[in-house]
């Protein structure tokens, strides 16, 4: 249940992200849906202005284009949630999840949109992601630009990248590789 997940979660959310959270949880069932990690980044887009929807607008990805998308993708979807069934998917929380463990290697007390999309990022298989590569956006840049706007926030998490990469963990993060260039080199 989605009382479950709030049990679960150790750090608060910004203003922003709990809005957007409230968003996609009430998007999803107005439309029948499971809530997924694309109604996230829709409700990150709805919620504006906030960090990551700043980025993503400049992009070229925004509410109305990705409200779109997954109206197309409702087409072929025909799971409905059984009252009172929990509404969120698996890929849902491990998106959260990831959002606050990013959070936490920033030294932040809280999570926020910005966590959010770089958790998607690493997670190329969930439906925000996908989203995210059919508007043809630029991974690559939206990455770079969440760092550079995070300050010392976005600082700290390259180097955790880095860290793990040196180490030999870089199959953890895949955005890494995809996304930045090893200037040690």
């Amino acid at each position: 249940m989605i009382s479950d997940f709030y049990e679960r979660r150790y750090m608060k959310y910004t203003e922003s992200l709990q809005k957007a959270y409230d968003y996609a949880i009430k998007f999803s069932k107005k439309t029948g849906q499971y809530t997924g990690t694309q109604h996230m980044l829709l409700g990150i887009l709805h919620c504006a202005p906030n960090l990551a929807s700043e980025i993503l607008t400049d992009e070229g990805v925004t509410e109305n284009l990705t409200g779109q998308i997954i109206d197309e993708l409702l087409s072929f979807t025909q799971n409905v949630p059984a009252k009172g069934e929990d509404t969120t998917t698996p890929k849902f929380l491990i998106m959260m999840d990831n959002a606050e463990a990013i959070a936490q290697m920033c030294g932040m007390e809280s999570v926020g949109t910005e966590h959010v999309i770089l958790a998607i990022l690493r997670m190329p298989d969930c439906g925000a992601a996908r989203i995210l590569s059919t508007t043809k956006a630029d991974l690559g840049t939206i990455f770079n630009k969440l760092l550079q706007a995070m300050g010392d926030e976005g600082d700290a998490y390259r180097r955790q990248l880095y860290a793990s990469h040196q180490n030999g963990d870089e199959g953890e993060y895949p955005a890494l590789e995809e996304f930045t260039t090893d200037l040690t080199t």
